[in-house]
């Protein structure tokens, strides 16, 4: 059997309506055409089994066979679709049954002129089977915020215009230290905080997260996951926060706060303790604390009441940890102020100020003393400053 013969066998057993048969036949030639000599021969498109087939999902998927459909690329094609999907969902969520022209369905959501995807209004779930349309959307919208900087998309628009598109390619490699990434996210506000402790001077190179630019191919040869910061020094290409704070403290070590990573073993294995702790304890229950409450609200769906209580819980514990620690000494890794107590800054600042939970800090003494004094630090201020200022144009 011929593949001609079964897409159109394939055809007659989906379709069954005996004019849409027809044309769909038709649109098949027998032998098909090199699409080059079908052009300059007939002035048209190539009429063989490719096409052939693909005016059958057509047909099958919308239940006719219009005639803008053989033009997908035509704004009238596009506009057809627009409307049978529209039509499809106003009968498929209607009261009394009505039967719908071919299977194509219209998504529950409305995206605004900001780019924020929304689900239409009393249809937050999927009508049969449950489960919110947009939570993908606000998933990888926290991801971004809290690993990657980007701003909810709402507020981010509103500077958007001002942010041009950074050609990575054509960028000099100077002396300058440079980091690439916007300081609303929390791993380019741990690396910037380090900097100015360190008296570093560096140029900051704006990301458009929204426009996608950490994916295009001269970023990803940067950071081939696609994630900020980034950071250079001369030939040296680094990712990951925590390891570029390590880095400048170590090469700059004779500048600025000469003890932000230690002065001898002991001390660096101390600060390098509580960074993990940091990582491994203290961010996880953060992170499903700052989605719950800063986040699911914006989504118009219900907050997970036994997650957030678990979560506070685990932190909680953690807390109690860093009580009993702080006590002792007047900072984590010791009596000064080290990249242990700096790299919770941009978790804590979220928790404090974007969630309303500053009672789980200021519940504890000592963690209360501490945040008051590691947030009160010209430098955090500094990148707070940066955080709400307009970004600035690269060179």
């Amino acid at each position: 059997m011929s593949s001609v013969t079964f897409f159109n066998l394939f055809s007659f057993k989906i379709i069954n309506n005996k004019e849409t048969k027809e044309k769909v036949f038709a649109a098949s030639d027998s032998l098909p055409t090199p699409p080059h000599q079908t052009w300059a021969k007939k002035k048209a498109h190539p009429h063989g089994q490719i096409y052939g087939y693909r005016m059958s999902l057509w047909a099958e998927h919308m239940g006719n066979l219009d005639d803008c459909l053989k033009e997908p690329g035509n704004p009238d094609c596009v506009k057809y679709v627009n409307r049978t999907a529209e039509t499809n969902w106003k009968k498929y969520v209607a009261d009394e049954f009505t039967l719908l022209q071919g299977h194509l369905l219209k998504y529950a959501v409305d995206i605004d002129v900001n780019g924020k995807v929304n689900p239409l209004p009393g249809y937050e779930s999927f009508p049969d089977v449950g489960g919110n349309w947009c939570r993908f959307y606000y998933l990888r919208d926290l991801t971004s915020v809290m690993e990657n900087g980007t701003q909810p998309l709402v507020q981010q628009k509103e500077q958007e215009e001002e942010i041009p598109s950074t050609n990575l390619s054509i960028l000099p490699m100077a002396s300058a230290v440079k980091v690439y990434g916007p300081p609303l996210s929390a791993a380019v506000s741990r690396v910037l905080t380090c900097l100015l402790e360190k008296d570093v001077q560096f140029q900051l190179i704006p990301i458009n997260l929204v426009r996608g630019e950490q994916k295009k191919p001269d970023y990803l040869k940067l950071q081939p996951f696609g994630q900020v910061p980034v950071f250079q020094d001369e030939s040296i290409t680094l990712f990951e926060s925590r390891a570029i704070s390590r880095y400048v403290c170590d090469k700059y070590a004779n500048q600025g706060n000469k003890g932000l990573f230690g002065t001898n073993p002991l001390e660096k294995a101390s600060i390098d303790q509580w960074l993990e702790v940091e990582g491994q304890n203290f961010y996880p229950p953060t992170a499903v604390l700052v989605f719950q409450l800063a986040f699911v609200p914006r989504m118009k769906i219900k907050q997970d009441e036994n997650l957030i209580k678990q979560n506070e819980e685990k932190l909680g514990k953690v807390l109690d940890v860093y009580e009993n620690r702080l006590g002792e000494s007047g900072y984590l890794a010791g009596d000064e102020f080290t990249l242990a107590d700096l790299s919770h800054l941009p978790m804590l600042h979220y928790l404090v100020n974007q969630c309303g939970r500053g009672e789980l800090l200021t519940s504890r003494k000592n963690v209360g003393r501490w945040w008051d004094e590691i947030s009160s630090r010209e430098t955090w201020k500094k990148v707070i400053e940066m955080r709400n200022s307009p970004p600035q144009r690269s060179a």
